[in-house]
């Protein structure tokens, strides 16, 4: 039996050139393929109105998920 191994995609964005120049192609993860982030406590907390750090689960926040730095994942 063969092991199942997921084939990670990557999106390819044409950027237009500046003045005229050719356009530029950006080679990046997509962030949205990663799934839910926020845990089920937060959830829980934010459901009951109690939860005192929402900019922390629901925030732009710099990680690394499953080895791509999702920095580098978004423009």
């Amino acid at each position: 039996m063969q092991a199942h191994h997921e084939i990670p995609y990557v999106l390819h964005v044409a950027w237009p050139g500046k003045n005229g120049k050719r356009e530029e192609v950006q080679i990046t993860e997509d962030p949205y393929a990663f799934g839910l982030l926020v845990s089920d406590f937060d959830l829980h907390l934010f459901r009951e109105g109690r939860h005192r750090q929402l900019g922390r689960c629901l925030g732009s926040q710099v990680m690394r998920i499953d080895g791509v730095d999702m920095r580098s994942a978004s423009r």
